[in-house]
């Protein structure tokens, strides 16, 4: 598939706090889910913890890198300004096939929390696991994709050339 046309750069820039305030979600995401996993198995909420430092660094190497945003203040979600401190820049063209190829990368962040909290429900009945299910499911299942789309997304001049948004659209 041929890629369309992308804005070298877009005029929008964001300030740090603001990029900060769009991570907080993510970043709860990620600490509840570790929370979830340390009650079952510490040892396994440490190996979490170096699983999200390797995922969202491979994130940022293997599509972060291709981004036509790399290096600026242009994408609300901030990846784009840690990449360039991360990884080199690499060809915007490859920005697509790699986001498609290389996105599961971080779904464990997701799941394996998801998978864990369910797990603990079910072996033994407790209100303060319960609610902080309830609390991740929300953050992450609904918070985190919705500031994505919304907010990160909609403003992005690269919305029509990026997989994520392209999911979006065919479900309309």
């Amino acid at each position: 598939m041929q890629q369309k046309n992308i804005p070298k750069s877009c005029p929008r820039q964001y300030t740090l706090s603001q990029i900060l305030i769009h991570n907080i979600p993510l970043f709860s995401m990620y600490v509840l889910g570790t929370v979830l996993i340390a009650i079952f198995n510490i040892l396994i909420a440490v190996i979490f913890i170096i699983y999200l430092i390797v995922s969202n660094y491979l994130f940022l190497s293997l599509i972060c890198a291709y981004c036509p945003h790399y290096g600026t203040r242009t994408s609300l979600c901030g990846y784009a300004l840690v990449a360039k401190h991360v990884t080199t820049r690499k060809s915007a063209r490859g920005f697509k096939s790699n986001f498609r190829k290389y996105i599961g990368v971080i779904f464990p962040n997701w799941f394996f929390p998801l998978i864990i909290g369910i797990f603990l429900i079910y072996i033994s009945f407790n209100w303060i696991i319960l609610i902080l299910l309830i609390v991740f499911i929300i953050i992450a299942f609904i918070g985190v994709p919705y500031l994505s789309k919304s907010k990160s997304c909609t403003t992005c001049k690269l919305r029509n050339n990026c997989p994520w948004m392209c999911l979006y659209s065919k479900k309309k």
